[in-house]
């Protein structure tokens, strides 16, 4: 499990960004002042008594070439440079923009991050690939990734892919010895799910940035590109040079629609679960669709127990491959009386010589197309611990 967690822990130390709340924010624009006729002939040392007709013209010239704009103001105030993709903008290199997706409804997004360098004298190589999707109402998550390299290898075992799945106060995650589902409550301080949902981790916005002066269009956003190197980042844990970030950020919303960063990485000399000491390190992130009509349903288990009855106050709920098991306040009596009523109307049939009933305990067996089902109840007087298992023949 260790090995398991390790990959995760290097997405967030290599690309970890501080949350939105601790990016800088733009000072206040500054608008520059009109030139008058007055502050014209001042400037020149003159009075109103000078004027003359053709010193007018000269006057009301100059002052009309300091108060043309350069751009277009748009609807938003601010104004739309006519530089070309390939200049900056003149308009400021404070980078204000997020990753923003705490302010939609559903989302889908997809990123990758390469590395090959050195651990010691050791080669270190390997690539992470996943995708992420969200929705808000309900609350539910869905995260595969897909690792593969000697060093990713080596650290995470038989585990070359994650899948996990959060959605009705559960979670579920594949086990990718065999396929199936293992699921079980979902808590805040879970440490398998904590911070896995964070794609706010996957890259390191610039605390400034050279912006290009007309929109594109990226995954179907118009969208602002900034350009920028290590010198702009926000303090990481990992020590980047030569470094060459792009990054678009949204016209309407300032958030990040698409990322792209390469270059050298060095990581702490006190990182003792390092996937490497020094390495070339691609990142990319993409924004694929928003509040779009995104449904996220639990996984479909074959031959496990998660479409099994349970007791309405079943709480603790754990699934494995053939097992689940929760804890509930009905009496020992009321377990046995719902599952005889409730399996017997789905069509399964009771092996009454391999069930048993004690008072603090209890055994039922049931079959159906091929399939043996038993159910074990313990009460501790308080509440009623059930178990599930079921086999194929």
């Amino acid at each position: 499990m260790r090995k398991f967690l390790l990959v995760i822990l290097f997405l967030s130390m290599a690309c970890n960004i501080p949350r939105p709340s601790a990016l800088l924010l733009p000072d206040k624009t500054v608008v520059a002042e009109t030139p008058t006729l007055e502050t014209e002939l001042a400037e020149e040392g003159k009075s109103a008594e000078d004027v003359t007709p053709e010193s007018t013209k000269h006057v009301t010239a100059t002052a009309v070439a300091k108060t043309t704009p350069k751009a277009k103001p748009t609807a938003t105030g601010k104004a739309t440079p006519k530089a070309t993709s390939d200049q900056p903008a003149k308009d400021g290199s404070e980078f204000t923009g997020t990753v923003g997706l705490e302010n939609f409804d559903s989302y889908r997004l997809k990123f990758n991050l390469e590395f090959d360098g050195l651990n010691g004298s050791k080669p270190a190589k390997g690539q992470v690939e996943g995708s992420l999707e969200a929705t808000t109402d309900p609350p539910a998550k869905h995260l595969a990734m897909q690792m593969d390299g000697a060093t990713v290898a080596e650290l995470a075992g038989q585990t070359n892919a994650i899948e996990f799945y959060e959605v009705n106060g559960a979670t579920y995650i594949k086990n990718p010895l065999d396929g199936s589902w293992i699921s079980f409550p979902s808590r805040t301080d879970n440490p398998l799910t904590k911070g896995f949902f964070a794609p706010e981790d996957i890259i390191s916005l610039p605390k400034t940035a050279q912006r290009s002066g007309e929109p594109e269009t990226v995954n179907g956003v118009s969208a602002y590109r900034y350009s920028f190197t290590e010198k702009e980042l926000a303090e990481t844990k990992y020590t980047y040079s030569g470094l060459n970030g792009k990054v678009w950020v949204a016209v309407e919303g300032d958030y990040v629609v698409k990322y792209e960063a390469a270059g050298q990485a060095k990581a702490s000399p006190t990182d003792d679960d390092k996937m490497f000491e020094t390495a070339s390190v691609k990142i990319a992130y993409d924004l694929l669709e928003t509040n779009s009509n995104l449904t996220i349903a639990p996984p479909q288990q074959d031959g496990g127990n998660f479409d099994l009855p349970k007791l309405e106050d079943a709480s603790g709920v754990f699934s494995a491959s053939g097992m689940t098991s929760y804890k509930t306040e009905t009496k020992l009596a009321g377990v046995i009386d719902f599952y005889r009523k409730t399996l017997t109307a789905q069509g399964w049939q009771e092996d009454d010589a391999l069930s048993y009933l004690t008072d603090t305990n209890t055994m039922l067996s049931f079959k159906k197309d091929g399939t043996t089902l038993t159910i074990t109840a313990t009460s501790d007087g308080k509440q009623t611990n059930v178990i599930l298992l079921s086999q194929k023949e």
